[in-house]
């Protein structure tokens, strides 16, 4: 009886095992498809660049053109905003949950990148047939809150 139980646990447990190794899977294929569109390169920590220093108000967004037809989105988003944003969906204001979105206007195509910071910057090189929009925010149970957002830019 003992050996039975066993059995049927250890099955079950490796079916859910298997099941979860599958959905996982699925996720990473759709999420390596957007990254291969977007073509990026990324930088989680506001740097100098190429022209010197780069200063960024708190709280705000910005975009702008870099070399070679590529886009830097650069954003400085203070503490303080980020806990009463958290606080005003109900959500734990834990750094995880910090996401930057990049889309085209028409929803069409969006990347969420998990950023984990508070300041930083990315670097992409868009499609120049779309308008992009950009946005800082908390993304928890697949539901996307924003708190800063960037005009629409045309490369």
């Amino acid at each position: 009886m003992t050996a039975l139980l066993f059995i049927t646990i250890a099955g079950l447990v490796l079916t859910l095992l298997t099941f979860w190794v599958l959905n996982t899977s699925r996720g990473e294929e759709r999420m390596q498809a957007y990254r291969e569109h977007f073509a990026f390169e990324s930088a989680s920590e506001l740097a100098i660049n190429e022209e010197g220093e780069f200063y960024l108000a708190l709280d705000s967004i910005k975009i702008r053109q870099i070399d070679n037809g590529q886009f830097r989105i650069s954003w400085n988003l203070s503490r303080a905003k980020w806990e009463q944003a958290c606080a005003e969906h109900y959500l734990k204001p834990d750094l995880k949950y910090i996401v930057l979105r990049i889309g085209d206007v028409n929803g069409e195509q969006e990347l969420d990148m998990w950023i984990k910071s508070l300041a930083g910057q990315y670097k992409f090189k868009p499609e120049f047939d779309r308008i992009y929009r950009t946005s800082l925010g908390i993304k928890q149970h697949q539901l996307f809150y924003p708190i800063l957002s960037s005009d629409p830019f045309t490369p």
